[in-house]
C-alpha cells in the first residue's frame, strides 16, 4: 500500500489529474488500506484533481468524504471553498468561507478568502475590513496588507495603489510584490522615472523573475520609445528565451520603427521557437499590412488560416 500512496503523491505533485484519479480507483477500501494521515491526504488530492479537471461534482464528493471522516480538519473545508472559487461562485464562497472561519477561527485562510471575494463583488468598504482583520490578527504576514494593495488597484486608485504598496514594501522589503505593484501604479500614474526605478530595483533584487524587465519594457512601449524597447527585450530574450512574449514586444519595435526586416526576423524567431503560437503568424501578417503589399498579405494570411483554423471560425 506504501508503494501505492507514494505514487499517488508522485502523480498529483505531477500535475496528473487523471492519473491520480485512476490510481486512487484501484484502491479498494481506502480508510482501512491507509492510515489517518494518508487518508487526509488520499481524499484531498482527489477532490484536488476533479477540480483541476473541472469536474466539480465530484471533487465535492471527495472533500465531503473528508469532512465527514476529518470534522476538525481544515483541509476538507478548504476544498470545498477551492470549488467555489474555481467554479466563480461568489456567493458560494462567502458561505463556504465563513463555515471554515467558525470551524477554524485561528486560521488566517477564511480572512483572505472573504477579503478577496468582497473585492471581487466591488464590495471595496467590506473588502477593506476584511483585510484589516486580517492585519490585526495576523501582524506578521503579509497577506492583508496585500489585499489592501489589490482593493485599491481593482478601483484603479493608483495613488492610493503607492501609499499602501509603499507600507507594503518598508514592512516586507525582500518580497518582490511591492516592487511591481508601485511599478505599475507609477506607469499608470505617467511617472515614469519612479516607474523605471521600481522596475529596476525588481531587476536587480530579483533576477531569477522576469518581472522587472518586462516592467521596463512596458515603460518603454508606454512613451512609444521603441529604442528602449528593444534595449529592454534584448535584455529578457537572453535571460528568459523560452519567453515568447520578448520576440513579440521586439517585433513589434522594429516594426514601429518601420524597419520591417529586424521586425520579420524576431516574427519568424517566434514562429520557429513557438510554432503552437499565432502571434508570429500575425506579426508577419502586421508587416505586410504596414508596407501595404496586398499579394503579401493574401499569403500570409492564407497561411495562418491554414495553421490556426479555429481561430477564424465564427
Amino acid at each position: 500500500m506504501t508503494a501505492i500512496y507514494t505514487q499517488l503523491e508522485s502523480l498529483f505533485k505531477a500535475q496528473k489529474w487523471q492519473d491520480c484519479i485512476n490510481t486512487a480507483k484501484t484502491i479498494a477500501d481506502p480508510q482501512s488500506e491507509l492510515d489517518n494521515t494518508q487518508l487526509i491526504w488520499f481524499y484531498w488530492w482527489q477532490g484536488q484533481s476533479h477540480k483541476n479537471l473541472g469536474q466539480y461534482e465530484q471533487a465535492e464528493q471527495a472533500f465531503k468524504a473528508l469532512i465527514d471522516k476529518f470534522p476538525n480538519h481544515h483541509r476538507g473545508y478548504e476544498g470545498m471553498v477551492n470549488v467555489a472559487q474555481h467554479g466563480r461562485n461568489l456567493e458560494q464562497i462567502h458561505e463556504r468561507a465563513m463555515t471554515f472561519r467558525e470551524k477554524f477561527p485561528d486560521m488566517w485562510h477564511s480572512y483572505w478568502w472573504i477579503g478577496q471575494n468582497y473585492k471581487n463583488l466591488g464590495q471595496y468598504e467590506q473588502a477593506e475590513a476584511e483585510f484589516g482583520r486580517f492585519m490585526e490578527k495576523f501582524p506578521t504576514m503579509h497577506q492583508g496588507l496585500e489585499g489592501m494593495v489589490n482593493v485599491a488597484q481593482h478601483q484603479k486608485d493608483w495613488q492610493k495603489t503607492v501609499e499602501r504598496a509603499t507600507i507594503f514594501q518598508e514592512k516586507f522589503p525582500n518580497l518582490w510584490h511591492s516592487y511591481w505593484w508601485l511599478g505599475q501604479a507609477h506607469k499608470n500614474l505617467h511617472q515614469y522615472k519612479q516607474a523605471q526605478g521600481q522596475f529596476t530595483q525588481l531587476a536587480d533584487k530579483f533576477p531569477a523573475m522576469h518581472h522587472g524587465y518586462q516592467g521596463l519594457i512596458e515603460v518603454a512601449q508606454q512613451q512609444q520609445d521603441w529604442q528602449q524597447v528593444i534595449k529592454h527585450t534584448k535584455t529578457l530574450q537572453a535571460k528568459f528565451p523560452n519567453m515568447w512574449q520578448g520576440y513579440w514586444w521586439q517585433g513589434h519595435a522594429y516594426k514601429n520603427l518601420r524597419q520591417y526586416e529586424q521586425a520579420e526576423q524576431q516574427f519568424s524567431l517566434l514562429i520557429e521557437k513557438f510554432p503552437q503560437m499565432h502571434q508570429g503568424y500575425e506579426g508577419i501578417v502586421n508587416i505586410a499590412q504596414h508596407q501595404g503589399d496586398q499579394k503579401v498579405i493574401i499569403e500570409r494570411a492564407t497561411a495562418f488560416r491554414e495553421k490556426f483554423p479555429h481561430m477564424w471560425q465564427s
